[in-house]
């Protein structure tokens, strides 16, 4: 939350969108990081542990790295600390640039600011009669809010699962390493929108980012709508219709839905896996059998069940189903990704912290971060539940979700590359609807 109003503050104009996307860029290298550590330790003994335990390194290494850091310039000049502003600006600015102009321009606004403080009003009465920074506000939480919307965190938080389900592997251990590979292309992504946001401008990029999602969301949507409508069908001597466990399943997918119940035998799930022998023309000699951990935490048939070993060995898989259609969404995971992070995934910080005027910067920032991880929770606690209710409805509701994204914008969305923070107000001083326009 402080972090992009610090990075907007101590920011020059011509680069502060360069230096705001690196905040996006250091959270994807974070989220690679985390994956790579949840592959080594897959294996691994109360692996878990691990995991919560190296995530303290870094934080100590922004403690320690924080210490170093100046005040924000603007921050000094509100406390009547000129004198530190201006060396705070001088070791922040090359040779140059004009650093007293630049703090007379703060010290201006601050003063301004000022005197409306002293008549008693605080800065969200005073913002509740103020139409420009009303405006910034809607769009600034607008931004957070169909930024998540788009479900990245859910595809994010659930890529392994959502590997898994495209039928790339049955390995808990090879998903993970393969997640790391999804949330490495994430990260490198990521400087598409470092390099960009100055160049292209907020409002383009975020436009075709958001296009992007749809095109991938869509992807995603087909490859595991096909995946299921032409999922491998059980040998019919192996289905018994008056059974209530897994042999009552005629095709894969029903056999490999998690959310199978026995009927009448109480809310635990029916854990069923796929046993066939690979054919040339697809699964052969298949049956829907039951499945259950062994010492590695891997879902390995019953004993007796499903042969794995010896010269007929068969395959068995739990928890997704053999299918050919398994690139289409490992290529629309990746697509998905490349368009977040060249757009939606940095503007909506670099602009919050930008369109706000100084006296309700901190406020506006906290609003629309709090709309952020708010929908955050929301979406990724009701993405399961959405697969459970929805099944692969859920991606066309996302893409849904972006499309109105791409509709709002259009319209509400104006362009502030290149402008100081102190210009913003006389930028949402237009109708909202006419924001998006010149």
């Amino acid at each position: 939350m402080c972090v992009p109003v610090y990075m907007a503050e101590t920011s020059p104009e011509d680069i502060r969108g360069f230096l705001g996307a690196s905040f996006q860029v250091m959270i994807t290298f974070g989220q690679v990081t985390s994956a790579l550590v949840d592959a080594l330790f897959a294996k691994v003994s109360d692996g878990w542990k691990y995991d919560f335990g190296l995530a303290g390194v870094p934080a100590v290494i922004l403690l320690v790295g924080f210490i170093f850091c100046p005040e924000s310039p603007r921050w000094l000049v509100q406390k009547g600390r000129e004198d530190e502003a201006r060396t705070v600006l001088k070791q922040l600015r090359s040779a140059s640039c004009n650093v007293e102009e630049e703090l007379q321009d703060i010290v201006k606004i601050c003063k301004e600011d000022e005197k409306i403080s002293n008549t008693g009003q605080n800065s969200f009465k005073r913002m509740a009669g103020n139409a420009s920074v009303r405006k910034a506000l809607l769009i600034g939480i607008m931004l957070q809010f169909f930024q998540q919307l788009a479900g990245i965190n859910t595809v994010i938080y659930y890529s392994a699962r959502i590997l898994q389900m495209s039928g790339i592997s049955n390995s808990v251990s090879t998903i993970l390493w393969i997640s790391c590979g999804v949330n490495a292309i994430n990260f490198f992504a990521s400087f598409i929108g470092l390099y960009l946001v100055d160049r292209v401008g907020r409002r383009l990029l975020t436009l075709v980012s958001y296009c992007g999602i749809v095109v991938s969301l869509l992807l995603l949507a087909v490859g595991f709508t096909l995946s299921d409508t032409s999922s491998p069908a059980v040998t019919p001597s192996a289905v018994n219709n008056t059974s209530t466990g897994c042999a009552q399943f005629d095709t894969c997918y029903a056999c490999t839905y998690e959310y199978d119940y026995m009927p009448g035998g109480g809310k635990e799930p029916l854990n069923c896996g796929f046993c066939y022998s690979p054919g040339s023309s697809g699964p052969e000699d298949s049956s829907c059998v039951a499945w259950q951990m062994n010492e590695e935490n891997e879902m390995v048939p019953e004993q007796g069940s499903c042969s794995t070993n010896g010269e007929n060995a068969k395959t068995f898989v739990a928890q997704y189903c053999p299918t050919k259609y398994s690139p289409m969404v490992l290529v629309g995971l990746c697509l998905y990704l490349i368009s977040f992070q060249s757009g939606l995934g940095p503007v909506p910080w670099i602009m919050n912290a930008e369109i706000y005027p100084l006296w309700f910067r901190s406020q506006g920032v906290s609003i629309s971060t709090g709309f952020n991880w708010a929908l955050n929770l929301i979406v990724s606690f009701t993405f399961l539940y959405l697969i459970q209710g929805i099944g692969f409805g859920t991606w066309y509701l996302y893409a849904g979700c972006s499309a109105v994204a791409i509709v709002f914008f259009t319209f509400t969305l104006p362009e502030t590359k290149g402008k100081s923070l102190e210009e913003m107000e006389e930028l949402f001083s237009r109708p909202l609807w006419k924001l998006g326009r010149g």
